[in-house]
């Protein structure tokens, strides 16, 4: 019966050093989706009170046209990148350099699209170990966000 236990011995972690890195992939990997579903969410939210801060500020009072001047593109790009018109402090990492666009079309519809590169927090690049050139895990997270004036 001793002799049983003795071949035993280390099987477990063998078996630990087997399964391990997988299950710190399965976890980092899960880990870094629920980022880029936090921060797509955080992008869609501030593109959507840009939106209405430019629905209420941007309609010309004389011609009831929706008017995007640079005071309120300005005022707008703040809301984005810092959360609030006051802010001195990025939402996000790197969210003042994203890409920030708006458009009035004929309806009265004002677009706000926003572009933010988004980039992962424990490797950016997937190393190719056969050959070949590394795998790029950077990619652009893209909102748009287009509401409808409401003119009297």
């Amino acid at each position: 019966m001793k002799n049983n236990l003795n071949k035993q011995d280390g099987v477990a972690a063998i078996e630990l050093t087997l399964i391990l890195p997988f299950l710190l992939l399965m976890v980092f990997a899960t880990v870094e989706f629920s980022r880029m579903i936090y921060q797509y969410n955080a992008i869609n939210k501030v593109a959507r009170d840009a939106a209405r801060y430019l629905i209420v500020h941007g309609i010309d009072g004389s011609t009831q046209t929706v008017n995007i001047d640079t005071t309120d593109s300005l005022i707008a790009s703040s809301l984005i990148t810092k959360g609030d018109t006051g802010g001195s402090i990025d939402l996000l990492p790197n969210l003042s350099s994203a890409v920030i666009t708006f458009s009035a079309s004929s309806g009265n519809i004002i677009t706000v699209k926003v572009v933010y590169n988004w980039q992962p927090i424990f490797f950016s690049v997937l190393p190719s170990f056969v050959g070949g050139s590394d795998i790029d895990l950077t990619f652009p997270l893209t909102v748009n966000y287009s509401m409808r004036a409401l003119i009297s």
